[in-house]
């Protein structure tokens, strides 16, 4: 079952630890509960988990309400 939700997509071409807050777009994008966790990144102020979904995007998830 996969559900959509906004989050930080990774579209930068280096290493995602030590990315800058430009090498992120927010976007609508679907999760299906199988990503594996990497670590966690602060983005935009917050503390985001970053994930790598099954078609290998880098995304970074939010507890704050976008």
């Amino acid at each position: 079952m996969s559900t959509s939700t906004y989050a930080f997509v990774f579209s930068g071409d280096d290493n995602w630890q030590m990315s800058v807050p430009d090498n992120w777009d927010i976007a609508l994008i679907e999760l299906d509960g199988t990503e594996k966790v990497l670590g966690h990144r602060k983005i935009d102020g917050a503390i985001c988990k970053v994930m790598k979904t099954h078609d290998g995007k880098l995304v970074a998830l939010s507890k704050h309400q976008v």
